[in-house]
């Protein structure tokens, strides 16, 4: 629904960046097709991470890079300890 939308655009504008975690669900699900169609619009980086998927990879991830599950921390922010 339309407010569901609204408080997930409001958290991606805050994000820097999207790990897509490809399952057959997430393929599958128009909100994560949306959800990266608006980042890559708005030139936010969105990295894939493919996970146990037995379908075909959807057209609206061309372009975004792949990334492994050990690479995963090294695209976070560094956090100060204080």
């Amino acid at each position: 629904n339309d407010d569901t939308w609204n408080v997930l655009e409001e958290r991606m504008e805050q994000s820097k960046l999207m790990i897509y975690v490809m399952t057959d669900n997430s393929i599958q699900s128009s909100y994560t097709e949306r959800e990266v169609i608006f980042f890559k619009k708005k030139g936010k980086s969105v990295f894939v991470l493919s996970y146990k998927t037995s379908l075909k990879e959807p057209i609206y991830l061309d372009g975004c890079p792949r990334i492994q599950v050990h690479e995963v921390s090294s695209l976070m922010p560094k956090r100060n300890n204080q």
